[in-house]
């Protein structure tokens, strides 16, 4: 398991070695992915980083990762650090499976996608900000739903 923080960087880099820049905002719903392709993943079947992911008005958070690129509001994240560590390649593989399928996908079409998906509709509620969505509901939504 990682840090959020190192797998949103790596998904940074990742994208700009594509010349793909992307927002905070599409950052977020990317890392939700990740972590629903991981703990659905025979090979894996576990998260991918530790923290855990809310229930934010504009869909699934992990706020760590969130503070961290604050800054650059709905704009694009325009510099990063490398991963502090490694990524192994059963998780990378993970990673860029979903990092290919949505590459391409408008950051207010992840929000629509993650606002009809049973882990978030289960927990947010209106006006309330940072509800946790339980690993185990990501676990079994991704798994009966072939993942994201």
């Amino acid at each position: 398991m990682y840090d959020a923080i190192d797998v949103a960087r790596y998904i940074i880099q990742f994208y700009r070695g594509r010349g793909v820049l992307i927002s905070n905002l599409k950052l977020q719903k990317l890392l939700y992915y990740i972590q629903g392709e991981c703990l659905a993943d025979d090979d894996i079947g576990e998260p991918c980083f530790h923290e855990p992911v809310e229930a934010w008005k504009h869909g699934p958070v992990v706020r760590d990762v969130y503070d961290e690129y604050s800054n650059y509001m709905a704009g694009e994240i325009q510099s990063c650090q490398k991963p502090a560590v490694t990524i192994d390649e059963k998780h990378q593989s993970a990673i860029n499976s979903v990092l290919e399928r949505y590459q391409d996908t408008d950051p207010w079409e992840l929000v629509e996608k993650t606002h009809r998906e049973t882990p978030w509709l289960s927990v947010y509620r209106e006006g309330q900000h940072g509800t946790i969505i339980p690993t185990e509901l990501i676990r079994h939504y991704f798994r009966k739903n072939n993942r994201g």
